[in-house]
């Protein structure tokens, strides 16, 4: 009974004349788990650049204040959370450090005045108070850092392309495989987040259109996982798994000095690797490998298309997966939209034709953007196969 009535007691706020804000703290790892939130609580997360949905959930539960170990807006992506949740009265102190943590516990007291959080009359910890005004300065830095990100983005693609003219538009150096490809859809198979969850709702696709099945690096892995096999193992030497290894039918090996360490892993089971000597990333060369062997669709399980995840890399790797996706436009399509069509029961020809009517757009834009010829030509040469992918899915 005493400790139930301590809680009670731990819970209520004590009748005090100091000022600012007074309610119980609840520490959240995680903004998918609020089990334990409850209005007017103190929510202590650690989390950069908050999103919306998380804002919007935070607001529903009626909550007092966020304290952020974090920085809630960096300056680096245009993220709406902490400005909703200001909006919506709720007050945000950013960058208290993670000394906090070990400081509170869920339930205690706290007191925020200005950009200070007390226990009592203790200085637990100091932050940055935000304000809608300081939001907009900060998103504001996120709308031009971005804008400069996209401009390094452009001139690495058009270097690329300069750099790489014969692979990527006659098809130098791409090897072949023995594997038929041509006219059938390819499923290319990168680790992600999403990837397993993604490969999953694929079930139905692949046992509709039998795509080829391409797992690159720790992709192939995954492949396994869900008890699919692996027609095509690609990546860089070191990175694959001897499990992988020895369940691919056809491995290609990516190098850019033409030269991998320890052949004996493939030589034990019996594998030859084809050796695609380029650099870049292992997933670009994937998506190039199969398109130049006329892959009818090229669906992507694993990856993050969106502008903010794609700037968030290096300008250089990001380069290299924009020119890709404009050289197989045609063909490139997330695995998102396939689920939802296969589920849906619709013809895949459908997204095809949208898709391509979208990358060609996005082809357009950047031939204005860009000076020079080199890149509208990668982009425009896949554009003459297209009816003939559409055909070939149909048939």
């Amino acid at each position: 009974m005493g400790n139930i009535m301590a809680f009670f007691k731990k819970r209520q706020a004590p009748v005090s004349d100091a000022r600012g804000l007074i309610a119980p703290v609840r520490l959240v790892t995680s903004i998918g788990d609020l089990s334990g939130v409850r209005a007017g609580d103190i929510v202590l997360i650690e989390q950069e650049d908050l999103d919306f949905e998380s804002a919007q959930t935070l607001v529903t539960l009626q909550i007092s204040a966020v304290v952020n170990s974090h920085s809630s807006v960096t300056g680096r992506e245009p993220v709406k959370g902490a400005a909703h949740l200001v909006e919506n009265q709720i007050v945000v102190l950013d960058e208290v450090g993670e000394g906090l943590w070990s400081s509170l516990r869920n339930g205690d007291l706290a007191r925020i005045d200005g950009n200070e959080v007390f226990r009592e009359d203790a200085v637990l910890a100091t932050g940055v108070l935000l304000t809608a005004e300081r939001i907009v300065e900060r998103l504001d830095e996120a709308s031009s850092g971005l804008s400069n990100r996209l401009d390094a983005v452009v001139t690495n693609a058009t270097d690329l392309v300069r750099r790489e003219r014969a692979m990527l538009i006659d098809g130098e150096r791409i090897p072949r495989v023995t594997h038929s490809i041509k006219g059938r859809p390819v499923l290319v198979v990168v680790p992600g987040e999403n990837t397993h969850a993604e490969l999953r709702s694929l079930r139905r696709f692949v046992i509709d259109h039998d795509p080829v099945l391409v797992g690159v690096g720790e992709g192939a892995d995954e492949l396994l996982r869900v008890g699919y096999g692996i027609d095509l193992l690609v990546g860089h030497a070191a990175e694959l798994e001897s499990k992988a290894i020895n369940k691919a039918d056809e491995i290609v090996l990516v190098s850019s000095d033409g030269r991998w360490d320890q052949p004996e892993r493939f030589e034990k089971h019996g594998k030859q690797p084809v050796l695609f000597t380029a650099p870049g990333a292992a997933q670009d060369l994937a998506v190039l490998l199969v398109d130049h062997h006329e892959a009818a669709l090229i669906v992507l399980v694993g990856t993050s298309s969106g502008i903010e995840e794609l700037t968030a890399r290096d300008p250089v790797d990001v380069a290299g997966s924009l020119v890709t996706r404009l050289r197989s436009s045609s063909r490139i399509i997330d695995a998102a939209a396939v689920s939802y069509f296969a589920r849906k029961r619709i013809g895949i020809w459908a997204p095809l034709v949208l898709l391509a009517a979208g990358c060609l757009a996005v082809a357009i834009a950047l031939n204005f953007a860009v000076s020079g010829q080199e890149l509208l030509d990668v982009i425009s040469a896949p554009f003459s196969s297209i009816f003939t992918s559409i055909r070939g899915m149909n048939s």
